[in-house]
């Protein structure tokens, strides 16, 4: 049956696509024209033989499926930045919204397949959620969405600027380097009260940059507090 769209095979020759069934269903149809449109607009289509295989699943995820989602993914926070639909199977978080919106008892966790068959097809589930990121971080989840969040900060109440600092640095021999420091006031003030300062970097929450966290010890509460977090898109001799 030829398709009414042209596409170039591989051979570079442009051609009609032809629609070839997908699997050997006995099932027929045959449509009946009215001789005479006007007086009789309608058609009678005929169905015979069963089909021999199962109803195709919804491609589509109808409105209030779809509400619910993009609130399960609204409570995700930050997590919304990355997620993807593997990850939202793995996320307990998620889960237990799934299981309560679904009044889920059985011990296997269930799937966003369980939710809506549609959302069976990652491609179709990862759009959504690339629409609902989009909405809530209209500027992106990159460096553009990290300026615009120092701005909000910069504007606002001194002692709740968390995103401090957001710069790019020109680095010999190494080029440029991005860094993004997070930190409140009050973790500054008890920085320069502190000693026996120590650097963890063995983070990797942020695709394709570095991250550390400062964590100095405190006597009076024995032990270690985060008080820094800094993420740079490389790493040099001269930077650490």
């Amino acid at each position: 049956m030829p398709y009414s769209n042209w596409h170039r095979g591989s051979d570079g020759i442009l051609k009609r696509g032809e629609i070839l069934p997908a699997i050997d269903c006995p099932t027929r149809y045959e449509i009946y024209y009215p001789n005479d449109s006007e007086a009789c607009p309608y058609i009678a289509p005929v169905s015979r033989n069963p089909h021999s295989h199962p109803n195709p699943k919804p491609s589509k995820t109808p409105a209030l499926v779809r509400g619910i989602l993009e609130e399960l993914l609204v409570i995700l926070g930050w997590k919304l930045v990355d997620a993807t639909p593997q990850r939202l199977n793995l996320d307990s978080g998620f889960i237990a919204g799934l299981r309560r919106i679904l009044e889920w008892n059985s011990a296997r966790n269930p799937t966003l397949a369980d939710l809506h068959p549609s959302l069976a097809n990652y491609d179709h589930a990862r759009r959504i959620i690339m629409e609902c990121r989009k909405t809530l971080y209209p500027h992106g989840t990159g460096l553009e969405g990290v300026k615009q969040l120092y701005t909000e900060h910069s504007q606002g109440p001194p002692e709740l600027a968390y995103v401090r600092a957001v710069e790019s640095h020109e680095i010999p021999r190494e080029g440029s380097c991005k860094t993004v420091l997070c930190m409140l006031p009050a973790m500054s003030r008890l920085l320069m009260a502190t000693w026996r300062i120590s650097i963890n970097t063995p983070f990797k929450r942020v695709h394709k940059w570095q991250e550390f966290e400062i964590k100095p010890w405190f006597p009076s509460y024995n032990r270690s507090i985060v008080i820094s977090q800094a993420i740079i898109a490389s790493q040099s001799e001269e930077v650490t």
